[in-house]
This record gives C-alpha cells, structure tokens and sequence, in this order.
C-alpha cells in the first residue's frame, strides 16, 4: 500500500473514532471536546500543512451538529482570524443561523470572497450583515448589496467603516438611509485628503460626521489648511467637493459645503430642492 493510501486509511479511521466517541458523548461534553479540539489546532495552526489542517476540519465539521451554540461561537471567535482555518469550516459557520456563531467568521475571515458574502448577505439577518459591515475592507460590490437592502444598523455601520468602498449613488443612498441627529449629522469614520484649490494634496485625514450642509473632519494633530480647499471622497470613487472651514478646534475643523453635497450623486434632486 502507497504512502498515500496508508495515511488515507488513517484520516478515515481517525473520523470514525471521533464520531464513535462522540455518538453517546452528552452535549456538554460534546461541547469540551469542541473547545480542546480548537485549543490544539490554534497551538498547532502555524505549522500545519493543508492535509492537516483539512483534517482538523473535518473533525470539527463531525461534531457541529452536537454541539452548543456558545461553544460554537467561542470556536468561530478564536478560528475566525486565521489563514489557515479549515475552508469547509468557515464556511459552514458563516452560513450559521445564530449571529453570534457566523458574526466572528463574516467579520474575520480572510478566505470568504466578496461574491461569497453577497450571497449570504442577500439571505441573512441584519446582525449577519452587521457582521459583514464591520470587515477591515469591504469592496464596492458588498457595500452595493448591503446598501440595496438598506437596514438602517447596516447603514450605521458602513458609515463608520473607515475600509468600506463604496460607488458614489451607493455612498448618497446609505447617507440618506442611516440614522442622523436633530441637525441631519450623520457619523462617520471615512478617510478622506484636503486638496488645495490648485490640485495639490495637503493632508489626509477622518471625516467623523456629515450633513448636507457641511462637515467635520479630525486630524491626527493639529494642521494648517486654507480656508477654502476640497474634500475627497477616497472611499467614494476619490469624488471631490469644495469646502470652506468655518471652525477650527484643535486637531478638529469644521466644515460648510460651498455647493450641494446632493448634486455629487443625484444632480435631478439637488437641481429640483433649489
């Protein structure tokens, strides 16, 4: 027998006693056995091959079914991250019905593909997409679907995303469907550049909230910048739109947009509000 039939042999014997094991194993112990199953791949994650780690996930994948679902979602929390996570694995938990079981997985897993969370954002529920909304890049085709569904926490989220993409009708539709105060401010956390009016770039900075009158943006110290420049959008096609400060404070600058901050993806509406 070839080496590789031998180890074959091994992997299908090891399932078996696992699932032998398991089958009159309460759900209790079912779920310590998960947890110390997932204690031993993160110690030896770094130095697993892919036929390891493979099979690490097909032992996980034999007792999800057992297992509770706070058990679950400590393993998805602390497997989430890795870049060798078992792929049948993660994607058997970011399709989990429980947000607190998918949530770590939809958030921190680098193997999910942009197509892959489109598909589970279009069925999911607003705390799976919350989920979604909080990854550490998002591209304009997930930013697209979850701005088409339109769940205002989702709105909240992506607006505070400062590694969320966004198409520039996508950027004006989520601004107009997040939660916004007394004064039409609505939070952000986006990055943005100061352009002087001759094209040069002074600095970047965050913009923390916006209105359609103006803006506020806060520097990592404090800057000299004109009274007159333009903001741009990096995260929205790098649209740009001119500003004149009407406060500063420190490392913080308030904003008044000189035209419609409308006009930028909806030129009709701005243009009929006149």
């Amino acid at each position: 027998m070839s080496y590789q039939g031998t180890a074959a042999e091994a992997r299908r014997k090891l399932l078996a006693d696992v699932e032998e094991a398991l089958r009159s194993a309460s759900t209790q112990t079912r779920g310590r056995i998960f947890i110390r199953i997932t204690e031993l791949f993160l110690h030896y994650a770094p130095a697993l091959d892919d036929e390891a780690v493979t099979l690490f996930g097909e032992v996980f994948l034999r007792q999800t079914n057992g297992v509770d679902t706070d058990a679950l979602a400590e393993a998805s929390a602390r497997i989430a991250p890795l870049r060798n996570a078992p792929k049948r694995l993660i994607h058997t938990l970011s399709r989990h019905g429980v947000a607190e079981v998918a949530g770590p997985v939809l958030t921190h897993a680098p193997s999910l593909t942009s197509s892959e969370l489109i598909a589970i954002a279009g069925y999911s529920t607003p705390e799976h997409q919350i989920a979604i909304a909080k990854r550490n890049r998002l591209d304009e085709q997930v930013t697209q679907t979850l701005i088409e569904i339109g769940h205002p926490a989702v709105m909240n989220q992506l607006c505070i995303n400062p590694g969320a993409k966004f198409r520039l009708t996508d950027f004006g539709t989520m601004l107009g469907r997040a939660q916004a105060d007394d004064r039409a401010r609505v939070l952000m956390r986006t990055p943005v550049k100061v352009v002087r009016l001759g094209g040069t770039v002074a600095g970047e900075c965050m913009l923390i909230d916006i209105s359609p009158g103006g803006a506020k943006l806060l520097f990592e110290e404090p800057t000299s910048v004109p009274e007159l420049f333009a903001v741009e959008f990096m995260a929205a096609e790098n649209t740009q739109v001119q500003v004149r400060v009407v406060w500063r404070r420190a490392e913080m600058i308030g904003l008044r947009f000189t035209s419609s901050l409308v006009a930028l993806w909806d030129p009709q509406a701005a243009q009929a509000s006149a």
